[in-house]
């Protein structure tokens, strides 16, 4: 028997889903109702839970949403649940480049395994085609919690081209984990350790939410401005700097830069590795 389907078989599976796309719009024999928002949607329970091991728990468990019939979502849009159930209602791919990480990480949270998997194949292709020194930073913010294969391959991209200008432009986007991954890294292209020192401390200023304390300061009150809630904190930076290979750089990066710095006149940790590379 052949494998390859025939004319009538797709045009078959066609006729399915787009009378079950024909039901749902229609109301038809619906029987529960996914709030999104302002927007609610009339759906079937037996779709989302075969589609879904989020809604299959939901309406499957004695949780108040599967006896009342009605599930809210958060933390996803009605335009990005409304692409999810044209996918699961009309069985097409829905995904283009603009829209890709926002139902991924909708199909993430709500476990729709052959979503993601689209997804991933999808990622791959605009990896494989368009990533470039000009988008590297973004589609790693944008898959590091979503693929690890992904992440790891953006990374690397990074890390071969880390000193072109448009990398350095966004390095305040990087994560505390993904900064680390970066420098703990092999072959990181850099001039110098000293460009490496300079880059972090950059990156560190630009993610703090008070603005940063002069040099003249205090060391009190620039503890309290570059350890202001809801910032990266001088114990994210010390634990960064420990990912360096610090006893490389300069005496004039050491002195003129990085021990005056205060970051880490504010920091044990950070004055301690000074002090380090100080008796190398």
């Amino acid at each position: 028997m052949s494998d390859k389907r025939t004319d009538s078989e797709d045009n078959a599976t066609k006729d399915f889903f787009q009378s079950l796309f024909c039901m749902k719009d229609e109301a038809t024999l619906t029987d529960v109702v996914v709030v999104v928002g302002e927007a609610e949607f009339s759906c079937h329970r037996v779709i989302l839970a075969a589609a879904s091991e989020f809604f299959k728990a939901a309406i499957t468990t004695d949780m108040r949403e599967a006896r009342e019939g009605q599930i809210t979502l958060y933390d996803v849009t009605a335009d990005v649940f409304s692409t999810l159930l044209s996918s699961i209602y009309e069985h097409k791919n829905v995904l283009t480049d603009h829209n890709l990480f926002d139902v991924w990480a909708a199909a993430d949270m709500l476990q729709m395994r052959s979503i993601i998997a689209q997804c991933v194949v999808k990622c791959k292709k605009i990896f494989d085609t368009k990533l470039s020194t000009e988008n590297c930073v973004d589609l790693l913010t944008k898959v590091s919690l979503l693929d690890h294969r992904a992440k790891q391959r953006a990374l690397k991209f990074i890390r071969n081209h880390f000193t072109d200008m448009n990398i350095q432009l966004k390095m305040r986007l990087f994560k505390v984990g993904e900064l680390k991954s970066l420098l703990n890294m092999k072959r990181l292209n850099v001039h110098s350790e000293n460009n490496i020192i300079g880059n972090i401390l950059l990156w560190f200023e630009g993610n703090q939410h008070s603005k940063p304390a002069g040099r003249d300061s205090s060391d009190s009150k620039t503890a309290t401005s570059l350890s202001a809630p809801g910032s990266v904190s001088v114990h994210d930076f010390a634990d960064i700097l420990e990912c360096t290979r610090y006893l490389l750089i300069s005496e004039a990066c050491l002195h003129g830069t990085l021990a005056i710095h205060p970051l880490i006149k504010s920091d044990p940790r950070c004055r301690s590795i000074v002090e380090k590379i100080s008796y190398y």
